[in-house]
């Protein structure tokens, strides 16, 4: 497999394209009826609809108008959180959102209703963390979610969830508890991108972990310990997004 390292800098680069076509960008937000400007991600599901994760609510778009999913305590089948960091669909259909302090939802299109997933600290079955960064299926049907305090295989049927920690004990455990990104290959073998602790290879079936460093001594080790995602394209190729270099 080849791994590639993407480096993502802190400012724009502008960039010169000998072309002779214009490229125009239709501009789509709150004027539109869009919750917030900011999005931070974005799926498209089964029946071609455009969800949108903001800081301020989850959007559904219909190629005409938007539909606006917020959370409300006198709604228990309302989002859990209004801030919502990601989004995924599975093999089945169905969206999920992974939130900032709310857990992952679970999104029900005939009653447009969420079910919620909260750590529950006296519950080892819940999910580990509130804040929700990665959400993914792999080729066998299992589900992994990744959050800021550990990465779990979550169980759609049951809502149980088993936990996966960082061990300073145990060098085959998590190299950090950070999960940012999560990528999966057609073998079913997990690559986890942390937030300060590098990569992470994960074959499920061995149950043991396998880091990958950021050394100042290795010019082919990866570029930062600080991970924004992970991608697997269709060559099989990973890229891997860091923080700037150092």
């Amino acid at each position: 497999m080849r791994i590639i390292v993407l480096t993502l800098l802190f400012f724009h680069s502008l960039i010169a394209m000998a072309s002779d076509t214009t490229v125009r960008f239709e501009q789509w937000g709150v004027k539109q009826g869009m919750s917030q400007n900011s999005v931070l991600f974005s799926v498209q599901d089964h029946r071609g609809y455009l969800w949108f994760a903001t800081q301020d609510g989850l959007n559904r778009f219909d190629g005409y108008e938007f539909k606006v999913f917020r959370h409300s305590p006198a709604d228990s089948g309302s989002i859990s959180d209004n801030l919502v960091n990601t989004l995924f669909v599975d093999s089945k259909g169905t969206l999920y959102a992974g939130t900032h302090g709310g857990g992952l939802n679970r999104y029900n299109e005939q009653t447009e209703q969420f079910t919620h997933y909260r750590h529950i600290p006296e519950d080892p079955h819940s999910i580990s963390n509130n804040n929700v960064e990665a959400i993914i299926e792999d080729k066998n049907g299992q589900y992994w979610v990744g959050t800021e305090s550990g990465l779990n295989r979550f169980d759609p049927d049951t809502g149980r969830f088993e936990r996966f920690y960082h061990d300073p004990q145990d060098v085959n455990s998590l190299s950090s508890d950070f999960i940012s990104g999560i990528a999966t290959d057609d073998d079913g073998v997990l690559w986890i991108g942390t937030f300060g602790g590098g990569l992470n290879q994960f074959n499920p079936k061995l149950g043991r972990f396998v880091r990958y460093r950021f050394d100042s001594s290795s010019p082919g080790s990866l570029s930062n310990g600080r991970i924004w995602s992970v991608l697997l394209d269709s060559k099989g190729v990973l890229w891997i997004s860091t923080l700037a270099p150092g």
